[in-house]
């Protein structure tokens, strides 16, 4: 795997994850002035969501680094 390949999987780790979390911002920017508990239930439901991007993102990372062959075999 060289350099370039490390860097290309992780960016579209990223950049699937950034998507994901753009949808999520959406939901919840959507649910402002719908009253407070609309509000309060979508910050809620985020934050457990935003994490779960979050640790996806850090073990597919760890992931490849440790197996670089699974992701670009030469």
């Amino acid at each position: 795997m060289t350099e370039d390949d490390f860097n290309q999987a992780i960016a579209n780790a990223l950049k699937n994850r950034c998507l994901s979390v753009t949808q999520i911002k959406k939901v919840v920017t959507e649910m402002q002035g719908k009253g407070i508990a609309y509000e309060t239930t979508a910050a809620t439901m985020a934050i457990p969501l935003l994490y779960a991007h979050w640790e996806g993102f850090v073990r597919e990372t760890l992931t490849i680094y440790s197996y670089p062959e699974k992701f670009c075999p030469d």
